[in-house]
């Protein structure tokens, strides 16, 4: 009996800015109004029934922190003017200031959902959600500081395995 496997684990870094963490490669529709996964399973189904067709996904905070620090790495190698400019607008009470702040504050609140929903289902280490995510959202200021120190040379992977092992993997359950 010939069974069919979709392996759609895909966490949204590879295909950025399009995929997300939240919205990741196959689920986008690319080609047509059907999703890549969707489309899998239908050229799949042509060859194999419905009941022997499984598919795998990866869905766990830990995984979607490391797509958001990853992102944020390859952000900050590719847009270094950009983030400088958002940063240093960061500070000040003037409007632009203030829609800067709010809108900082905004993602970082998105990143606060993901630990927070982390911590529920156990998966991340209880702690102060809001401190957390300052501190992942914080890693786009250490990348900068980084890739100034580095210039050209930054090697964004080795960055981003550095980032998992000491900041990650600390949230981590073990």
């Amino acid at each position: 009996m010939l069974c069919a496997l979709i392996m759609a684990g895909g966490i949204g870094t590879r295909f950025w800015p399009q995929s997300t963490p939240d919205n990741p490669k196959q689920f986008l529709s690319l080609l047509n109004e059907k999703s890549m996964l969707q489309m899998t399973y239908e050229r799949i189904n042509k060859l194999i029934p419905s009941d022997r067709i499984f598919i795998i996904t990866n869905y766990n905070y830990i995984d979607k922190i490391k797509a958001i620090v990853l992102i944020q790495i390859k952000i900050v190698a590719k847009y270094e003017n950009i983030i400088t400019i958002i940063l240093s607008q960061f500070w000040g009470t003037e409007q632009r200031n203030k829609k800067c702040q709010n809108l900082v504050y905004e993602y970082i609140g998105q990143i606060e959902k993901i630990v927070q929903e982390g911590i529920e289902k156990g998966e991340i280490k209880e702690g102060d959600t809001r401190a957390i995510a300052s501190e992942i959202y914080g890693l786009i200021c250490s990348t900068l500081v980084y890739k100034k120190r580095e210039g050209e040379d930054m090697d964004v992977m080795r960055l981003y395995h550095e980032y998992e092992n000491t900041v990650i993997n600390g949230l981590r359950v073990k």
